[in-house]
């Protein structure tokens, strides 16, 4: 990165508009009020469906795949 651009992007990052967004945003990302939580962790979601229809020896629908990928925070047990 040339210096004159990293200057200028280190003077935004010094902005008092800048640490609004910036704090704004890390709240935002703190907070998990009504979040879905993706539970599926690093299995991708194509071996989920496939694992699925395996067991069942159908297509999951759509509502149960996505309940089975997703969940509220406070469905957590």
């Amino acid at each position: 990165m040339v210096d004159a651009v990293f200057k200028e992007m280190k003077m935004y990052w010094e902005s008092d508009e800048f640490k609004t967004k910036s704090e704004r945003n890390k709240e935002n990302r703190d907070s998990n009020t009504g979040a879905s939580l993706h539970t599926s962790d690093c299995v991708p979601h194509r071996l989920i469906y496939k694992r699925m229809k395996e067991s069942t020896r159908k297509d999951p629908s759509i509502s149960e795949f996505y309940f089975r990928t997703h969940r509220k925070k406070s469905d957590e047990s």
